[in-house]
């Protein structure tokens, strides 16, 4: 799970042991073995060894899920961003690319009466929860 120590965020193991160094400007949670990580102003993905295995070229990223992730760049076009999905290789899945607003988004963001944060699909599965240590 994600964790801030000395101002750059690694992760660290359910027992609180350091698995991957602090080393990012924002680390978010692990959904299907990869993890969006901001990297001078730009979000990719690590694997579970801190292996970035998606090079940070995006604007922004969600979590992954059903083996896709949605993520936009900026570029010229009248919303001045171009929205999309890659896989877990970091390929563009143009089938539902778009520059006409937002992706074709799997899931939507659900916040419980306790202001907990899900993830549900669109036929309303819960998915996951958002994760964060405090340390």
């Amino acid at each position: 799970m994600p964790v801030l120590r000395t101002g750059k965020w690694g992760y660290i193991d359910l027992s609180g042991k350091s698995v991957i160094p602090p080393q990012f400007e924002v680390a978010e949670c692990f959904y299907e073995s990869r993890a969006a990580v901001r990297v001078n102003g730009k979000w990719g993905f690590v694997d579970p060894t801190g292996k970035l295995v998606i090079s940070p070229e995006f604007t922004s990223t969600s979590e992954f899920s059903d083996g896709l992730a949605a993520v936009f760049i900026d570029a010229p076009t009248p919303q001045g961003r171009v929205y999309g999905y890659v896989d877990q290789t970091g390929q563009p899945d143009m089938r539902r690319s778009t520059s006409e607003g937002r992706p074709d988004t799997l899931i939507r963001r659900v916040e419980s009466s306790s202001r907990r944060v899900f993830w549900r699909r669109r036929l309303s599965q819960r998915v996951w929860r958002r994760c964060a240590a405090k340390i």
